[in-house]
């Protein structure tokens, strides 16, 4: 039997008439809670400021309603994710930091580093940090991994929409250590509006009822259903944030009536399933950020590697497959990369391999240099003779990764007899194979060495064919599908 799902958000975005957005906020709660539902409330940090100066028992409300509270976005339409686009990673985790806990001027933009703001606001206000950060995009399109890093270590647990703008396999994932939003159907405000303004005679109801069944069988089947508090008093197509009009731009009162009575119309067809909170969707995945792996546990994972990435000839590169899995245990490349190169580490120390260990939530490659000329990563490996690396050798380089490690891989491996070393795809090739050397045969083996593309194959049509120079903070963006893996549902008891 499918389970069927609903998330109902309010994004909070208008600064310039905070008690409208007050307003709307209140009216939103109130009519979830007529019908016992719960919801989320997404705030960009300007807004959570100016909402806070005039009426801060609103996130007491919010709390207490059972909502969940999460962030929309940057500091709309003052500034986007744009600002970090030709920065550095460390760089722009760095400026993302302090624009997100930092006040921002409502006029002009610009951040005053003496003021406390936004993120830390609502901190504050709400007791804990927004759980969600919604869709960290540079121009609607590209995903910003540095982003969604920078909020993380500010407390942030979730971000939505991977699949939609990185090709990724789900939405239903951890990336970069954060759980993605499972979305499987994402209702736009316009679903709304339409019907309020009378472009369509179909009410959201019924939009919602007939995509209930083209839901797959197997769950959960999330379907979001998003607003702006503009979306209820701001007429389509006028610029809410317009300083010098503002009341010119709102709905008349029958219309935003309509789109309250719509909205109460929708609560109360969701009465018949459930609604879930941010935080009810992060209780119902087992967190796997820092998984702990048996022996036996990393042999079947070096196999599943073995198994892909050994599909090559002399005329191809190998590829890497978008995670490993194997009996229902999800592992990201990065996870798999540690693992081995703590396992051989300790052999290298003790001459045997332990029984378990426990990774650590790191980040992937992210310092491989990003390609300068057109991108050609499916190009041809030519004839020649195949190269072997002593074992030795490779549990060696292990023990010298395994102690350079701190909060992510290294990108390129000095390795005897290449002189620009090889990239972390290449040596994963090499640790899974002596890795089940050492399993079975307990002692070290010769391994062979293949060129291999370091970003998982399921990416590599999005650069090839959209992108010549991939801009830098896609590059990154893309090389954290090393830490992409599926979220496990826990088990019911």
């Amino acid at each position: 039997m499918k389970e069927i799902l609903f998330g109902l958000s309010l994004n909070v975005s208008d600064f310039i008439r905070p008690e409208w957005s007050i307003k709307t906020i209140e009216r939103f709660i109130d009519t979830l809670k007529k019908h016992d539902l719960k919801g989320n409330i997404d705030f960009t940090p300007l807004t959570a400021d100016m909402v806070a100066e005039h009426k801060p028992e609103i996130f007491k409300q919010i709390r207490e309603a059972g909502f969940s509270v999460g962030l929309h976005g940057a500091n709309r339409p003052l500034s986007s994710v744009g600002f970090i686009r030709d920065l550095d990673w460390d760089e722009a985790v760095k400026a993302v930091i302090d624009r997100y806990t930092h006040r921002i001027d409502p006029r002009t933009g610009n951040l005053d580093l003496n003021r406390d703001g936004g993120w830390r606001t609502i901190e504050r206000l709400f007791g804990k940090p927004p759980i969600g950060i919604g869709r960290p995009t540079l121009t609607g399109s590209e995903v910003a991994a540095s982003f969604i890093s920078a909020l993380k270590n500010l407390g942030a647990r979730m971000f939505s929409s991977l699949r939609d703008h990185l090709n990724a396999e789900s939405n239903l994932c951890w990336y970069g250590g954060i759980l993605c939003r499972p979305d499987k159907i994402f209702i736009i405000p316009g679903v709304f509006l339409s019907y309020a303004t009378g472009q369509t005679a179909t009410s959201p109801v019924r939009v919602i009822e007939s995509l209930l069944g083209v839901l797959p069988k197997d769950g959960p089947n999330i379907i979001q259903l998003t607003m702006h508090e503009t979306d209820f008093y701001v007429a389509a197509g006028r610029r809410w944030y317009d300083w010098e009009r503002l009341e010119t731009a709102f709905w008349p009162n029958e219309v935003q009536e309509k789109i309250w009575r719509a909205w109460d119309e929708v609560a109360e067809f969701i009465t018949r399933y459930r609604a879930v909170t941010y935080d009810d969707i992060l209780e119902m995945f087992e967190d796997d950020s820092e998984p702990v792996l048996t022996a036996k546990d990393l042999l079947e994972a070096s196999q599943y590697l073995l198994d892909y990435m050994s599909n090559w000839t002399g005329h191809s590169r190998s590829g890497l497959p978008d995670y490993v899995d194997f009996d229902f245990v999800y592992l990201s490349l990065c996870d798999v990369f540690q693992a081995l190169t703590y396992f051989l580490a300790y052999y290298h120390e003790h001459g045997s391999l332990p029984e378990e260990i426990k990774l650590r939530d790191l980040l992937g490659p992210i310092d491989y240099p990003r390609p300068s000329g057109s991108v050609n990563f499916g190009a041809a490996r030519g004839y020649g003779t195949v190269t072997t690396v002593d074992g030795k050798e490779i549990i060696e380089s292990s023990y010298r990764v395994a102690s350079q490690i701190k909060d992510r891989l290294s990108a390129l491996i000095p390795l005897e007899g290449f002189r620009r070393g090889v990239n972390a795809a290449e040596f994963l090739y090499l640790l899974a194979q002596e890795y089940r050397a050492l399993a079975t045969g307990g002692k070290p083996e010769p391994a062979v060495y293949i060129e291999v593309d370091l970003l998982p194959r399921s990416v590599l049509g999005k650069i090839t064919s959209v992108y010549e120079f991939p801009e830098k903070q896609l590059w990154y963006a893309l090389l954290q599908l090393w830490t992409y893996k599926p979220a496990r549902l826990k088990q019911s008891e």
